[in-house]
């Protein structure tokens, strides 16, 4: 899910037994009513439980982008688009990165 803020995301927030995980933030300021300029952050959200397996995680991660129909797909039409599958791929990398390096 697309979230944003008025302050920069941290990639791991922790409140209570959830984990809030960001990616993709970026600064995408915005200009108020006055004509002020406002900070505004933008980032991919997950929101886990502390509680959740490594794999859990990883597919809750992919489910933000993939719907499960979406997901074999691309995994079966891998010879005819590669560079979606390629996406995809990276994709999977970018969710066990995130999903490896939680310590909050």
């Amino acid at each position: 899910m697309k979230v944003s803020a008025g302050r920069q995301f941290e990639t791991y927030e922790r409140s209570g037994n959830e984990i809030r995980i960001h990616w993709n933030i970026v600064q995408n300021d915005k200009e108020d009513m006055d004509g002020n300029v406002v900070p505004q952050w933008e980032a991919d959200e997950v929101v886990v439980s502390v509680l959740d397996s490594r794999s859990a995680i990883i597919e809750a991660i992919i489910g933000t982008t993939y719907s499960t129909g979406a997901e074999l797909a691309t995994i079966n039409n891998k010879d005819t688009d590669a560079e979606a599958y390629a996406a995809y791929q990276s994709f999977r990398v970018l969710a066990k990165s995130l999903a490896d390096n939680i310590n909050v």
